[in-house]
């Protein structure tokens, strides 16, 4: 099946269309020419854990500023740098801003995919989008300064205390990618990131503890609120047919971190900053979360030891998975 068929079936909600669509219908297809409030943002060095806490289980997403040192997002930026720029991956991005199917309307959220001679793969999430993977030591190919680089990023001490206290069950990183924005990138698509979900969307936003969380981390030391990720906040509660239209702009640059729930309905905005937008993301999921990875080559660091504290109250029971 090419890449494009199997996404379009990857992407199919319960009523067998783009799981988008009831997304577009509830909220809109159109970014706002003004940027709307922003998702709360506090000190990380500052501000306690418990309230940085409530703010994540009320809004679903906050912004740590100041989480990480600006030295290390240096570095990590000229490593990444030097990998985008190679010849193989700039022509990727070529071919893959002049396909068609960017015009048509979307059946998927990924439009297309390659991969390079030494393993990481580009993909296009909508026209000047990309999303490249895996740069970490555990699923990323040979590349030594990449993977060095980015290491101190993948689970820096404030967001390994957040997820033993708001994750359901064990967990483990799963994901370490980047999301490289070029001048004049479209809006991407409304989505939730756990997408359909375990047994169907509205079970898992209103029944299962949180088991998937998302950090971005900007590059860039020059914030533009109106380029960064536009969240419905509490949507991490709500299923879709309650969901209230609270849409927040969560921002950064060099040294924050954008924290949010993957349950959250959210979409990256069009970049009219006139510059390249890069992000680092990593997942947090669930152990039994898999997405097609080995378990063999599992990095112990990467994850909960013991139960983490993360709750729910289903009824009259307090339950974990």
């Amino acid at each position: 099946m090419a890449d494009k068929e199997y996404y379009a079936v990857q992407n199919l909600d319960e009523n067998g269309e783009y799981r988008a669509n009831k997304y577009n219908r509830r909220l809109g297809l159109e970014f706002s020419a003004v940027t709307p409030s922003l998702v709360t943002k506090v000190d990380a060095l500052r501000t306690p854990l418990s309230d940085i806490l409530t703010i994540l289980e009320n809004d679903g997403a906050v912004v740590l500023q100041n989480a990480l040192p600006h030295s290390q997002i240096q570095s990590f930026r000229h490593a990444h740098q030097q990998v985008i720029s190679r010849p193989d991956i700039q022509s990727m991005m070529k071919s893959q801003l002049h396909q068609s199917n960017l015009d048509e309307p979307a059946q998927s959220f990924y439009k297309s995919e390659q991969t390079t001679h030494d393993g990481l793969r580009l993909r296009t999430t909508a026209r000047g989008r990309f999303d490249l993977k895996h740069l970490d030591r555990r699923d990323g190919p040979a590349l030594a300064e990449l993977s060095r680089t980015v290491d101190p990023l993948v689970l820096p001490p404030i967001i390994k205390n957040m997820l033993h206290h708001c994750m359901g069950s064990p967990w483990r990183v799963t994901t370490v990618g980047s999301i490289p924005t070029l001048p004049e990138a479209v809006g991407g698509d409304w989505h939730r990131d756990i997408g359909e979900g375990l047994f169907g969307e509205e079970q898992d936003v209103k029944l299962l503890p949180d088991y998937y969380f998302n950090a971005l981390i900007p590059l860039g030391d020059v914030e533009n609120e109106s380029c960064g990720t536009e969240i419905v906040v509490g949507s991490h509660r709500e299923g879709i047919g309650k969901l209230v239209d609270r849409r927040m702009v969560a921002s950064g640059k060099a040294g924050d971190i954008i924290f949010f729930n993957g349950k959250c309905v959210h979409r990256g905005r069009p970049n009219v900053s006139g510059v390249s937008r890069d992000l680092v993301y990593i997942v947090y999921a669930a152990k039994w979360f898999e997405q097609g990875r080995n378990a063999v080559k599992e990095v112990q660091e990467w994850g909960s030891l013991g139960q983490p504290k993360g709750v729910r109250v289903i009824g009259e029971l307090s339950s974990k998975l």
